[in-house]
């Protein structure tokens, strides 16, 4: 019982964000057996859950919520009922949640899940880049982060781990990504990788699956890869406009025309 985790994501999770072993999920049951280390992910599947014992935050009300009974049913939450008589609950598999407290997953409106997150790209971050990305999927989940935002990244790599995630192959949010950012076509950027000198190698970028930032030179090719972005299963466009940083001085950081912000919001519209 108290290595069971409801699969990854979901509506409810469970005992907040400090580490507890039930996260509440969309696709059945998965156990993990580790949280605090790299551990063996594997889904298993309940048809009928009904979770019970625990105090209900619901982002309406201020105070916990007691005497509550949750219904699961496959990847959907059926209700959230006041406790009665459990036994009317014929073919539902009961979880004592022994008083945790359950509230909705968080959402993260801001993250590169294919980042290493090191100030230098090198051959150690290249070699241990997917068990990186993995960590970065499985961190969110046991963090409370079930739904992602994802702001630019290395379209093959991104498309890899969500598939994973969404077939529960690993611990992982949802994402809705915007694949390579579209930057400027040149100039200071914001930071690494984005201003890496490898960034459009074509060994590199067939290694990682794409750019992590795209630097289209002419309007033509920034309408090509809005294209490109969409085609390979981007939801939004991400592109970037700011004069300075922490890092550098003012006006030394490069940004699009009018007219190419306007081409992507274009593009942008015409698949929104």
């Amino acid at each position: 019982m108290n290595k069971a985790i409801l699969g990854r994501r979901s509506f409810l999770k469970a005992s907040a964000l400090f580490g507890s072993k039930l996260l509440a999920g969309a696709t059945g049951f998965a156990s993990l057996t580790n949280c605090g280390s790299r551990s063996e992910w594997r889904s298993f599947q309940y048809p009928k859950i009904l979770l019970d014992n625990f105090s209900l935050f619901d982002g309406l009300n201020i105070s916990l919520q007691k005497d509550q009974i949750i219904l699961i049913k496959g990847d959907k939450i059926l209700g959230i009922e006041r406790k009665g008589d459990l036994s009317q609950y014929k073919g539902f598999r009961l979880f004592d949640l022994n008083g945790w407290t359950l509230l909705p997953g968080l959402i993260d409106n801001h993250v590169h899940m294919t980042s290493p997150f090191v100030m230098d790209g090198n051959l150690n971050v290249l070699f241990q880049k997917n068990e990186q990305f993995e960590l970065n999927f499985r961190n969110c989940v046991m963090k409370g982060v079930t739904t992602v935002r994802d702001v630019g990244g290395f379209p093959g790599m991104i498309k890899k781990f969500k598939a994973k995630a969404d077939k529960n192959q690993i611990p992982g949010p949802r994402v809705f990504s915007s694949l390579s950012m579209i930057a400027a076509r040149e100039g200071l950027q914001l930071g690494w990788p984005v201003n890496a000198s490898y960034i459009e190698d074509p060994i590199m970028k067939s290694i990682m699956g794409g750019n992590f930032a795209a630097r289209p030179q002419t309007m033509e090719e920034i309408n090509e890869v809005c294209e490109e972005m969409v085609r390979l299963g981007a939801v939004w466009l991400k592109t970037l406009h700011q004069d300075q940083s922490f890092h550098h001085k003012a006006h030394r950081l490069p940004n699009h025309t009018d007219d190419e912000y306007k081409a992507i919001l274009r593009n942008g519209r015409k698949h929104n």
